[in-house]
């Protein structure tokens, strides 16, 4: 979980290093492209929530969350169009 924290983090900060930008952009693409392996880890990166009950990820990371929980969906849909 702390590489893909850390990955995000690197892609959303225009400062830094373009190649290093690009290799968390390769890796974050890794775990997009396979939904139902890390479906699991998005959805608690997107629900998770601090003992106060504010979120504990910044936008960035939740909106990365939702794009794989929406693209396990999106293929559920594809495979099992009634589902």
């Amino acid at each position: 979980m702390d590489q893909l924290l850390s990955a995000i983090a690197i892609v959303s900060d225009p400062t830094q290093n373009r190649y290093l930008q690009a290799q968390a952009i390769d890796y974050l693409n890794t775990i997009r492209t396979s939904p139902e392996q890390s479906w699991q880890l998005a959805l608690s990166l997107f629900v998770d929530t601090k003992p106060d009950g504010s979120k504990s990820h910044n936008p960035q990371i939740r909106a990365f969350a939702l794009q794989i929980i929406d693209d396990l969906l999106n293929n559920r849909r594809v495979k099992h169009p009634f589902i």
